[in-house]
């Protein structure tokens, strides 16, 4: 190892190195403060008992039947009812599926979908945990679309819209003369919204245009234009 003499150091330079020695000695404390607090840490944290879902074996279970269910939404949904991971009612069905935890939402939808006693009424209570109340159409169906996607064939679109329309209708008493109105226009908003964002639609749809397509829909009488034009607007600044 070398070594320097310091009587050949200037006064200036001395201070300087009395400086650097004391602040590397500052320096040596503080790690040393730190790594005492530190092994503090770890022994307190050694002493707690954390619940972790993944690692417990009833949480490997959950987790390994959340993916079954996103493989295979129907078989999934009865692994976890026969093994008491959800109980057997269309009510906490629905409530897990409304929560999604860690489940696609491709998969949610076509469970929803499903045309059997079981999953029509688990529709049913899946939309009555949202709450429409003073939301505009276009905003109560875009936040019911989105707690899932909705599955591509036409029938079970049709149950699911239809769904809707009655629980909008039953949070927003005297917006619609019928329940089939709000369900008409509920179609109407989905096609209006596919063809305004819809780069490959060449002519884009007017106001008059879309208000003319749905002439006479309220039982013979016309919605009002203030309300679809609210509609549009809402559409588009979304």
């Amino acid at each position: 190892m070398a070594y320097f003499n310091t009587t050949d150091l200037t006064p200036a330079e001395l201070e300087d190195l009395a400086f650097l020695r004391a602040r590397r000695s500052g320096i040596n404390e503080d790690v040393e403060e730190i790594r005492s607090e530190l092994d503090g840490i770890n022994a307190q944290l050694a002493t707690i008992d954390v619940p972790d879902e993944e690692y417990s074996p009833n949480g490997r279970h959950m987790s390994l039947a959340r993916k079954n269910f996103n493989i295979d939404p129907k078989k999934g949904m009865e692994y976890m009812i026969q093994h008491n991971l959800v109980h057997n009612s269309p009510a906490s069905v629905a409530e897990f599926l409304y929560k999604g935890e860690g489940l696609r939402k491709s998969a949610v939808g076509d469970y929803l979908g499903e045309n059997n006693p079981f999953n029509l009424e688990v529709l049913e209570k899946f939309c009555e945990l949202h709450d429409f109340t003073d939301l505009i159409l276009v905003q109560a169906l875009r936040q019911f679309f989105w707690s899932f996607r909705l599955p591509g064939e036409s029938q079970k679109i049709d149950r699911m819209v239809n769904t809707f329309a009655r629980r909008y209708c039953a949070n927003n008493p005297g917006v619609f003369s019928s329940v089939d109105t709000c369900y008409i226009l509920c179609f109407a908003i989905v096609m209006l919204n596919t063809a305004l964002h819809n780069r490959n639609v060449k002519t884009p749809l007017t106001l008059d245009g879309f208000i003319t397509m749905y002439h006479g829909i309220d039982e013979g009488r016309d919605v009002p234009r203030e309300l679809l034009e609210v509609y549009i607007v809402n559409i588009f600044i979304k």
